[in-house]
């Protein structure tokens, strides 16, 4: 792990080696300053309230990381959503300090993204479902307590991106998928319940990415 503070004037960003953890996903939490990181070897999820120097794990993974792997962490309102493989999630309302009990999500394969809306509405993405795997996505209206199955048809390869979003300025899901012919689509919903594919290059071919909105413009890095 390398902590670093913001760069200014277009020049390099100064990076200190503050903890040798390795680590697959990094979440700044907004509130009290605190940041999770889930451990790549031990899947544990960890929390840092220092900058990275000191971790204290507050998601224990007994099954380990091929099993309860946390590939994405969401937040919205005040509720943090931690989505796994085995379409497993957790929940947290204290800043990622506790969590729930595991909750399990319709069958939609290892869950790899997802968002809220700020009140109370989430969907997440899987790798689809291992019959069908039009199977890939899940929405929940009450903070990510229930879920609900949601098949979306033009993804038939599910949903491989580590992440999706809310924007909130056009009040709408973002996600990226990967439709019949292994290309990648970008998804859209008012909802989550209903999706509309928007062709995005019909030459990219592959299964992972990144989304970023900073409020008026999209970035896609596939």
């Amino acid at each position: 792990i390398r902590s670093g503070p913001p760069g200014g004037g277009g020049g390099p960003i100064p990076w200190t080696a503050v903890d040798t953890m390795h680590v697959s996903l990094v979440a700044a939490v907004s509130s009290g300053g605190a940041i999770l990181g889930c451990d790549a070897d031990s899947a544990d999820l960890n929390r840092s309230t220092d900058d990275g120097e000191t971790w204290t794990v507050v998601l224990t993974q007994t099954s380990g990381p091929s099993t309860n792997a946390v590939n994405a962490v969401g937040y919205a309102g005040t509720t943090w959503l931690a989505v796994c493989n085995g379409s497993k999630a957790y929940t947290s309302s204290d800043g990622g300090v506790t969590w729930s009990a595991p909750i399990s999500l319709p069958d939609i394969g290892d869950l790899r993204s997802c968002a809220g809306d700020g009140a109370g509405n989430w969907v997440a993405f899987g790798t689809g479902n291992s019959s069908d795997p039009t199977q890939c996505c899940a929405t929940s209206a009450d903070g990510g307590a229930t879920w609900t199955l949601v098949t979306i048809t033009s993804a038939a390869f599910g949903f491989y991106s580590y992440t999706a979003l809310y924007d909130s300025v056009n009040s709408q899901f973002v996600a990226m998928g990967i439709d019949t012919d292994s290309v990648i689509g970008i998804y859209t919903s008012p909802t989550g319940s209903t999706w509309t594919k928007h062709a995005f290059d019909s030459g990219v071919i592959g299964c992972s990415g990144r989304l970023a909105f900073d409020g008026t413009h999209f970035l896609a890095a596939v």
